[in-house]
């Protein structure tokens, strides 16, 4: 099933209760054919009771089915993206981030 993805805005820090995070890069991955969008970020917990850290993170949507659109918000673009749902897609294309970006959490969709 398809949905509409709102592309975030890169290189903003957003606080949380604990500390912030960043979403530094949009990027695209071809697997089987098919453009993988990912997101690669960073996280600092630097507020909270129990200690401070900070990590690489990257966010999988999924496959792109249709490229970036304008809405009527003229800082708001939308793709549709189908989310990835076969286990052997979700293991290889978790295996090759991890070669590419060995410090960060994956998480998918």
């Amino acid at each position: 099933m398809a949905i509409n993805y709102r592309h975030p805005k890169l290189g903003e820090e957003i606080r949380t209760l604990a500390g912030y995070y960043i979403l530094n890069g949009e990027h695209d991955l071809e697997y089987n054919g098919k453009k993988v969008l990912y997101i690669t970020g960073s996280t600092c917990v630097d507020a909270a009771c129990c200690g401070v850290g900070n990590w690489n993170f990257i966010q999988v949507p999924g496959y792109i089915l249709k490229s970036v659109s304008e809405s009527d918000n003229d800082s708001e673009r939308i793709s549709e993206i189908e989310p990835i749902k076969g286990e052997q897609e979700r293991r290889d294309i978790l295996h090759i981030l991890q070669e590419m970006h060995p410090n960060a959490n994956v998480e998918m969709w």
